[in-house]
């Protein structure tokens, strides 16, 4: 089962990756992009200024709507029938469970977004990798229980 690890962790938790002396990438849902782009988003300036600390860790990021992306590595085939089982398993999107599949089958470490469900979803699939989440929306998240199966 992933974990969702708040902002204020995302520093610590890249440093004990990259201790034992591996390279740390992470997936950005399209939200945090978003957010870090338009100062009117009530995120942008959180969501800066862990992008730009991250990246001074040496995290290589990928998105979603870049041809950066088709160069990441994959351990196995994405295939929407495994976007569609995390449908049923989680209740996420089917975009999002897209996301999640490249995620999991990819040599990303972890993601960052600021969709709850993405963050619940990451809590109710034992396969699932960490997602790094706004620390209110961390905080949300103790109320929810998952037995892992």
């Amino acid at each position: 089962m992933g974990r969702v690890l708040p902002f204020s962790q995302a520093n610590d938790f890249v440093r004990a990756i990259t201790a034992k002396g591996r390279t740390v990438r992470a997936i950005l849902d399209t939200n945090i992009l978003i957010a870090s782009t338009y100062e009117i988003s009530k995120d942008h300036e959180i969501v800066s200024a862990l992008l730009i600390s991250l990246a001074k860790l040496g995290v290589e990021f990928y998105a979603t709507v870049s041809t950066r992306s088709e160069f990441m590595e994959f351990h196995r085939r994405l295939d929407w029938p495994i976007a569609a089982a995390i449908v049923e398993k989680t209740g996420l999107g089917i975009s999002d469970s897209m996301i999640m599949n490249a995620l999991n089958s990819s040599v990303c470490d972890f993601a960052i977004s600021l969709d709850f469900d993405f963050g619940f979803a990451t809590l109710a699939d034992r396969q699932s990798k960490n997602v790094v989440m706004p620390d209110r929306s961390e905080r949300e998240y103790r109320h929810y229980h998952f037995d892992v199966l």
